[in-house]
């Protein structure tokens, strides 16, 4: 007799949030006893058709959703006597803190994240220090630690491209990104998808460095929806890429840039820079862009901390400092970041959870 078990996450584009639940189920394909069922969630009204599915599932895992689908997943099937394991990888309510926004809002997300936490049957979160402002917040209670990985579709999309000459990889950013590309010497990369408040905040200190960016230096912003505003001729948005058309720009680039203000928190590791640690690329960032990582200034990044400083910092990209830097990072993400490490974690986790299933 199989065991069925259902992932609820994000559909609509490739983001940290999705990414994190396709690792899960990437973990969990290829059991035999083991029945695995993706159900993609953006608003809550998108659960209706699924209903039956979530109600009878011996154990549903929500990674990734909004508070409220979360809380109303998790009470629903309180309801039914059945398990759920609610993956948090931030903590909404007090990322709105930071953000302008109206108290029925903010209330809304702290009474729904804590709906999901005491009534969930187990939780998951991205890092001992979301464990910590959980219990704070909420009480304490049982939480398992399963830190964030490099995607194996990320691993896969850059093994494809490592066979491609950078030149022609160029070349096809040109054609289908955007035409400046081609004619600048530096390509930094932002990647701040706006639908997560400390993206925002990150964006907003960017507009304050503009003064900064030398001619010759091309930032690219991906994930913004405001395409047509552009802050200098050197600065474009590129908006809400195709994955892969994200993770060429990645390899292409000469550094990616993440000048998060120390407001802009986050639930666990960025996704962002274990990707641009298992590329090898120069990762420019503030200390509050790698929360939750062992990594130190001018050993694994360049830090931004002192953001007056960036114009500077930019003229040595290809310093012998630069690849030291870039060549610690990917060291220590090949070591600790890896997917078996994540897969591993959470496998020993679930199987402790499935009593009695034989998988």
């Amino acid at each position: 007799m199989s065991y069925r078990l259902v992932i609820m996450g994000p559909s609509y584009r490739i983001t940290g949030s999705s990414l994190r639940a396709l690792n899960i189920w990437y973990s969990l394909r290829g059991f035999s006893r083991l029945q695995v069922e993706y159900i993609q969630v953006d608003k809550v009204v998108a659960i209706i058709p699924y209903l039956k599915t979530i109600l009878s599932a011996d154990l549903v895992i929500v990674s990734g959703v909004n508070p409220w689908t979360a809380a109303l997943v998790t009470f629903l099937r309180r309801l039914n006597a059945k398990e759920t394991l609610v993956d948090f990888h931030g903590f909404s309510y007090v990322e709105s803190l930071y953000m302008r926004g109206r108290g029925l809002y903010r209330l809304l997300l702290l009474v729904s994240e804590y709906i999901a936490y005491r009534l969930a049957t187990h939780v998951m979160v991205a890092s001992p220090w979301l464990a910590r402002v959980l219990r704070d917040y909420f009480g304490d209670r049982d939480i398992q630690v399963v830190e964030n990985t490099v995607s194996p579709l990320f691993q896969h999309i850059v093994e494809r491209f490592m066979r491609i000459p950078k030149d022609v990889l160029t070349r096809i950013a040109c054609k289908t990104i955007s035409e400046a590309i081609c004619n600048y010497k530096v390509i930094l990369v932002a990647p701040l998808p706006d639908i997560f408040t400390a993206n925002i905040l990150a964006y907003r200190q960017l507009e304050s460095l503009k003064d900064s960016i030398d001619k010759d230096t091309l930032i690219i912003v991906t994930g913004t929806r405001e395409t047509k505003k552009q802050l200098l001729s050197n600065v474009i948005m590129t908006g809400y890429l195709p994955y892969t058309l994200y993770v060429l720009l990645l390899n292409i680039s000469h550094g990616i840039l993440l000048p998060y203000p120390n407001t802009a928190i986050c639930g666990g590791a960025r996704n962002k820079i274990l990707e641009s640690g298992y590329i090898c690329t120069p990762l420019y960032s503030t200390r509050t862009g790698v929360l939750h990582l062992p990594l130190k200034p001018w050993k694994h990044y360049i830090p931004l901390d002192n953001i007056e400083n960036l114009g500077d910092l930019l003229r040595n990209l290809k310093s012998t400092v630069v690849s030291r830097v870039a060549s610690n990072l990917c060291s220590i993400i090949e070591r600790r970041y890896v997917f078996e490490n994540f897969k591993k974690s959470l496998l020993i986790y679930l199987l402790r959870l499935l009593r009695g299933a034989k998988i």
